[in-house]
């Protein structure tokens, strides 16, 4: 099997992302097994893989990790909003929830489809966002008072967690990666950086 790696295949595909394609073309002409690995989460994995005609030829790592039982049909979103916004006793108002008149709950659509679900304090900060690929839960971002990133966690199709990437704050506040952890067969592997995670995988 022969492997080329790229961060992530583009909406707009990129001279590089097509030569890509050719090039597990030109390998399978000849008889030889051939695929793209992407190292970053791709929420626009359906369009690009529909413009590249590559969905066979792509293995992303964190959904190689994840396997979520993604849903491509829209309709399955507006069951998961009304459960989303009605899950507490909240004023729902429009795709936005309310705790005494404070928005405490705002779901964000991309394309017509659920991309996020953003939950607030009572403060008005952003403590949590969770994002939603093709209907599924994939990912959650906890931020601590300044809206910083401090955890990015990565679900499996029963919502456990499966990758951990844990962040601490340099000098000018930004979120640097600190560790890495999978959970592999119900054993937690620990990583440094992001190049020994994709080193292992």
């Amino acid at each position: 099997m022969h492997y080329f790696i790229t961060s992530q295949e583009n909406l707009t595909p990129s001279a590089i992302e097509i030569a890509q394609m050719q090039r597990v073309h030109l390998f399978e002409s000849f008889g030889q097994e051939a695929k793209i690995i992407e190292v970053e989460y791709n929420l626009w994995h359906d369009d690009a893989r529909a413009s590249l005609q590559s969905a066979d030829s792509v293995i992303n790592l964190f959904q190689y990790y994840q396997n979520l039982g993604l849903k491509t049909e829209q309709d399955d979103d507006d069951e998961l909003i009304a459960q989303i916004l009605h899950s507490s006793d909240y004023d729902v108002q429009d795709k936005i929830a309310y705790r005494n008149g404070k928005k405490r709950l705002q779901i964000v659509l991309r394309e017509n489809r659920l991309y996020s679900a953003n939950y607030y304090d009572q403060y008005g900060f952003m403590g949590r966002a969770d994002y939603y690929d093709d209907g599924c839960l994939a990912y959650s971002e906890f931020f601590e008072d300044k809206e910083r990133l401090v955890l990015r966690q990565y679900y499996d199709n029963l919502g456990k967690s499966k990758i951990m990437m844990h962040y601490r704050g340099s000098d000018d506040n930004q979120p640097v990666l600190c560790l890495v952890q999978l959970n592999e067969a119900e054993n937690w592997h620990d990583f440094d950086s992001l190049a020994e995670f994709r080193a292992y995988f």
